[in-house]
Parts: C-alpha cells; structure tokens; sequence
C-alpha cells in the first residue's frame, strides 16, 4: 500500500487564560514510499493575561525522516501549529 501522508493538530487554552497546549502528529512520505514520523508538544504558560506566553515545555521528535526537506515542509517552522498561538492569545 501506498504511504498516506496525515496531519493532527490539537491546541487546547486553560479557562483561566493562562496556561496553553499544543500537540501535533505528521505523518509524512518519504520518496521510498516509506512512511516518516513527526511529534511536536507544546506548554506555555503566562502569570497574568497582560504578558507574552512563555514556552516551559517544547518537545520535537523525528522518526525515520529520510528527506529533510519533505520533512520541513510538513512541519514548516518546527512549530505545531503556526497560526494558532495568534488565536489562543485572544479571549475566549
């Protein structure tokens, strides 16, 4: 069977507005066909609504990545989720 490329992105804001979690999983094609493996989690937390996010936790994990461009583009700028930090910023 042929490799199917995936994508899950969950981000997840504390009712207090203080706390946020992102989590992604990509799975991505090499030019094999064989599959590749990418795993980012996110906490960021803040001591008040008035300042920035800080991160507190940042994990990357990458499995069986043979093409590292390929790799780049399905996770552009190692982040989980770039346009949802803009998002979670804001009130709810």
């Amino acid at each position: 069977m042929a490799c199917q490329p995936l994508s899950i992105t969950l981000a997840v804001l504390a009712p207090d507005n203080k706390k946020q979690i992102s989590f992604g999983l990509t799975k991505g094609c090499n030019p094999d066909d064989s599959a590749f493996w990418i795993i980012d989690f996110i906490f960021r937390n803040r001591p008040d609504q008035d300042s920035d996010f800080q991160d507190r936790v940042k994990l990357h994990v990458a499995v069986n990545v043979k093409d590292s461009a390929a790799a780049a583009n399905a996770a552009p700028a190692n982040e989980v989720c770039p346009p949802c930090p803009s998002v979670l910023n804001s009130p709810m």
